[in-house]
């Protein structure tokens, strides 16, 4: 079972979207963590995100965010990211493209469905450099000028101007790590890349999935076993490269039962990425599919309190995912593209582009206003508390019975 403690909880605020709004932004947040902002505006439980938009995390800040390509940002701590440019379309790819600057701190990108039609269309800036990636799971780092790239799976190459104002270019192989101080002359120092602890249980699953070994005691063995963070995103890599590892919805539905039982208290979150990844990602035909999420975790559970590997009290933190699954879903239905209404969002979000592009690249005064009022709504009310025992009192739930989990101990 789920040994030691969280430092904090991820707060799963985008299933308050069950309340019906439009996938009018560029971009959701999924879940967060500590302090975060977006424009300066501290996150609330409807944010959404658009291009031009300005992400900062405080020390204890963390947050993961999915664009309408099915990409996934996740910001580290103590970071500024910039979408400094984001348009999208199924029907007009040749207007695609997508940039994000990493000011500070360090930036994990998954790969969506641009990446997979024009790898080109995607890049990346920190400092002077430009970052390309042709792989799909990608760590940045800015420290100080000092950029560091991981290529953890698939490849990357990185562009930049050092202090004597020459063009250097890299290609960062799978596995392996660049990092250049960008403040001198000195070569990047290219070496294998300590591998990611998301990577590196993405690819005991995958490997479990082969040999038929148990994906619960691969995720107790991981050392993530107790961050719903970087167990979300593994969901995340798992489905979004479901071809290239060789694995299908089965086994991203496997993984999401066998968090349920390591950790509780993250089912709910696994259960909503899940969701709205897999209904765009390559494993789903284009359906959505969140029941099977749910009763993953509901077989799962059952077959845990049957055979004593979970108590009472942990089944009763896993919270009502049947109704985080249907708040996914609604999600899922209205970010699936309309032949009518998408084409003219698609036709307005390039024309924007090019009269952004001649601009100085800050917001401007209506942009900046629209988002704030975004993120100021008010979340849906807290009603209850789930029974249970251990610290159940640090978990209430939304109207829907969904828990809304809050910055505290683990209740495991």
């Amino acid at each position: 079972m789920l040994k030691g403690t969280l430092c904090r909880f991820y707060i799963l605020i985008a299933l308050l979207f069950s309340s019906m709004q439009t996938w009018s932004a560029d971009g959701r947040v999924l879940s967060f963590a500590g302090e975060v902002k977006i424009n300066g505006v501290p996150l609330t439980a409807d944010t959404q995100l658009s291009r031009k938009d300005t992400v900062v995390t405080g020390y204890d800040g963390t947050v993961m965010i999915v664009l309408s390509d099915n990409s996934v940002l996740d910001v580290a701590e103590d970071s500024e990211i910039v979408l400094s440019d984001y348009v999208y379309t199924r029907e007009s790819p040749e207007a695609n493209s997508s940039d994000v600057e990493i000011v500070t701190g360090t930036l994990r990108y998954v790969s969506g469905l641009m990446a997979k039609e024009d790898p080109t269309d995607i890049s990346f800036s920190a400092a002077s450099s430009t970052i390309g990636v042709r792989g799909t799971f990608t760590i940045i780092t800015n420290s100080g000028g000092t950029v560091a790239v991981e290529a953890q799976l698939g490849e990357a190459y990185v562009t930049y101007t050092n202090a004597s104002g020459q063009i250097q270019s890299f290609d960062v192989a799978t596995g392996n790590a660049l990092q250049a101080d960008l403040a001198t002359d000195a070569p990047p120092v290219i070496s294998t890349a300590t591998v990611n602890s998301v990577n590196a249980v993405v690819a005991a699953i995958v490997a479990a999935s082969e040999t038929g070994a148990s994906l619960q005691a691969v995720l107790q063995d991981s050392g993530i076993a107790g961050d719903t963070e970087a167990l979300a995103l593994a969901v995340v890599v798992l489905n979004n490269n479901a071809a290239q590892l060789g694995v299908d919805t089965s086994v991203v539905v496997a993984t999401v039962g066998a968090i349920a039982v390591v950790n509780p208290s993250a089912a709910a979150t696994a259960v909503f990425v899940a969701t709205v990844v897999n209904s765009a990602g390559p494993v789903s035909a284009g359906a959505p599919q969140a029941n099977i999420f749910a009763e993953a975790v509901e077989e799962s559970v059952a077959e845990a309190l049957e055979n004593g590997t979970m108590t009472a009290d942990q089944a009763a933190t896993v919270g009502d995912v049947q109704a985080s699954a249907a708040a996914a879903e609604t999600i899922v239905n209205e970010q699936a593209p309309a032949p009518a209404s998408t084409a003219g969002d698609g036709a307005k979000a390039t024309d924007t582009k090019e009269a952004d592009d001649s601009e100085t690249g800050t917001p401007d005064a209506e942009q900046a206003s629209g988002t704030t009022a975004n993120n100021q709504e008010a979340p849906v009310q807290q009603q209850q508390q789930p029974a249970g025992g251990g610290n159940d009192e640090n978990i209430t739930v939304d109207e829907n019975g969904v828990p809304v989990l809050e910055d505290g101990v683990s209740p495991t």
